[in-house]
């Protein structure tokens, strides 16, 4: 994946797992339905291409 040097935020996939799984029981436990909505996950650092190379 071409970064270059503009970078991107990376999520870990396991991360995203928790947040659905949270969010999945949340619903589950939920009185009545909640409203659909769309959660953005963002890691925390922006990566550039040299950035994703050193890691």
């Amino acid at each position: 994946m071409p970064l270059g040097g503009k970078g991107v935020a990376m999520v870990d996939t396991r991360d995203i797992a928790e947040v659905a799984a949270l969010e999945l029981i949340h619903r589950d436990q939920a009185p009545g339905r909640p409203p659909s909505e769309t959660l953005n996950l963002v890691g925390p650092n922006t990566l550039t291409g040299a950035g994703a190379a050193a890691i």
